[in-house]
């Protein structure tokens, strides 16, 4: 907290340890200096699909990929990989949640309600799971349809309850309910 600098001086000195290691070891830790403490997805994505070459399977690789190209607002990408990443490891809630979040920066409505609402029926407690379901349905027009989505996403908590009203409030206005 507050020490950024030596957290950016411990990572290099990792990254050169690293190099003694294995290549996918040495890879990983420059890709995950360059996404997280650089915030350079450019950079960052070029290694990670060095990670990918090296290691097809690796699911870190894979999801970090997807991370940095929606960084990069390459959305179509980030769906492709969290895709590919959802094949591989089906198993995982929060892999299909950001799966659908990427549909639907890429304007794939139908991906990311569906896979949004196998969230919701798995766990609630993914609550931005309701957040896309309801954004869906208001690109589509159906507000009142928004509306109930995200009133059901309510109770999860203090959080989630916020962005829900906030939700609402949006479609409130944009209903012109407020006239």
């Amino acid at each position: 907290l507050g020490r950024i600098d030596d957290s950016r001086d411990a990572m290099s000195k990792a990254i050169s340890t690293h190099s003694l290691e294995s290549p996918r070891n040495a890879v990983m830790a420059r890709a995950l200096y360059y996404a997280f403490y650089n915030q350079d997805y450019e950079k960052a994505s070029k290694e990670f699909e060095r990670m990918v070459k090296l290691s097809p399977l690796d699911e870190s690789a894979i999801n970090n990929l997807a991370v940095s190209y929606f960084y990069l607002l390459d959305f179509a990408r980030a769906k492709e990989l969290s895709l590919r990443d959802l094949e591989l490891y089906a198993r995982k809630t929060l892999g299909r949640q950001n799966s659908a979040f990427y549909s639907l920066y890429a304007g794939d409505l139908e991906e990311a309600d569906a896979l949004a609402e196998e969230v919701v029926m798995e766990d609630k407690a993914y609550d931005n799971s309701f957040i896309i379901r309801g954004l869906v349905s208001a690109q589509k027009g159906d507000y009142l349809d928004a509306k109930n989505g995200f009133k059901l996403g309510m109770g999860i908590s203090e959080q989630s309850d916020s962005v829900m009203l906030q939700g609402m409030a949006d479609l409130s206005i944009a209903l012109n309910e407020f006239s």
